[in-house]
């Protein structure tokens, strides 16, 4: 877990509840200097007192009830990842741990070997063992030696989430921090801008991506929050949205269109794309299917395209009124409204410096139909 092992942050979170390192010490199998010093290590780490020392024995400080409560959600993310054993859970290593995280990301045993400068045998060894641990099947055999089988790669999701805490918890005591945001298609820049202008010190990593792709970063905690149309509902259990505002789809045209546009070619999205079903709705309602001049799913290609002034293509209402040279037909589309909010795990606390900048997001969207 970052530079703070397993074992400290465990030997913290006994002795906050048992008031004494001798206590915890006889709970864990460790002696009493073993969890005076892993508490040392954390306070030094996390540059904070974790534990007030007195004559009734030891209690959590501020910072140190903030870091317990980030050690709780940690526990509970490698306690859903060993398939809800408290035993597993509790014989997991910071090894075992780093091991299979490598073999998942590196995509198999001996990718992981070579990237990291390992001897294959030693992976193997940690493979087998966290195996056996849990009772899981978490490797499977493939013609580039073993990868992680599904339940392989949900434990590596398990534990990156469990890290994430730790990281959180680093950001709550010692300031600073960061968030990665990303930002699906067609969104309306201004107020993302506006709230980036004052973001107070939170280093935030915009990052760009179609709605599958960001959330399964999402969920395996590479990004915090997604900005842009929600889906409803959504795709996991464990994804919620937050609507935000209305920004509905619109037939957008070049400002010097003058055809017909039940007989006009259109610029449809790929295949996949809300605005490409929409489209494809519009389509089926009509006498007859319009011809397609091109499939891209660039924005700036589209408009390009639209103000050459003979086609149509499915648009943001926001995207319309921000892009020069475009149009909205007075036009009515199929299906429900297309509204924009923040998609979050459901599990997911943001540190106060996050929740700030989202409030600010939220404020800022929240007024954006005066502005669309």
């Amino acid at each position: 877990m970052e530079s703070s092992r397993l074992r400290d942050l465990r030997a913290l979170a006994v002795t906050a509840q048992l008031g004494s390192a001798g206590a915890a010490g006889r709970a864990l199998g460790l002696s009493q200097p073993a969890i005076s010093q892993a508490v040392a290590r954390l306070e030094v780490d996390f540059v904070a007192p974790l534990l007030a020392r007195g004559p009734r024995g030891s209690s959590a400080t501020a910072q140190g009830t903030l870091l317990l409560d980030r050690i709780a959600r940690m526990e509970r993310q490698l306690l859903a990842g060993c398939g809800g054993s408290e035993a597993a859970a509790r014989r997991l290593t910071d090894s075992a741990i780093a091991a299979h995280l490598a073999i998942v990301a590196d995509g198999g045993i001996a990718a992981a070997a070579r990237a990291r400068g390992m001897a294959p045998p030693s992976l193997h060894r940690a493979a087998r063992g966290l195996a056996a641990s849990l009772g899981q099947a978490l490797y499977r055999p493939s013609a580039r030696g073993l990868v992680a089988s599904p339940a392989g790669v949900e434990l590596a999701r398990r534990f990156a989430l469990a890290h994430l805490e730790v990281t959180q918890a680093r950001a709550e005591l010692q300031g600073g921090g960061s968030l990665v945001l990303g930002t699906l298609p067609l969104l309306p820049r201004p107020p993302l801008a506006r709230a980036l202008a004052a973001s107070g010190g939170l280093a935030v990593h915009a990052r760009d991506g179609d709605y599958a792709e960001l959330v399964a970063l999402l969920r395996g905690g590479q990004v915090d929050a997604i900005l842009g149309a929600l889906r409803a509902p959504p795709p996991f259990e464990d994804v919620q949205g937050q609507a935000w505002c209305a920004d509905p789809f619109a037939i957008a045209a070049g400002v010097g269109f003058a055809g017909r546009p039940e007989s006009a070619p259109w610029v449809l999205a790929a295949p996949g794309m809300p605005r490409r079903a929409v489209a494809e709705a519009l389509f089926a309602s009509m006498p007859q299917r319009p011809a397609v001049l091109v499939e891209t799913s660039s924005l700036e290609t589209t408009a390009a395209v639209l103000r050459e002034g003979a086609a149509l293509a499915l648009l943001s209402a926001s995207q319309v009124t921000a892009l020069p040279g475009l149009k909205a037909l007075p036009m009515a589309l199929p299906g429900a409204p297309r509204i924009l909010g923040l998609t979050t795990r459901r599990d997911w606390r943001p540190t106060p410096r996050q929740a700030r900048f989202l409030d600010a997001l939220r404020v800022g969207f929240s007024a954006a139909p005066k502005l669309l």
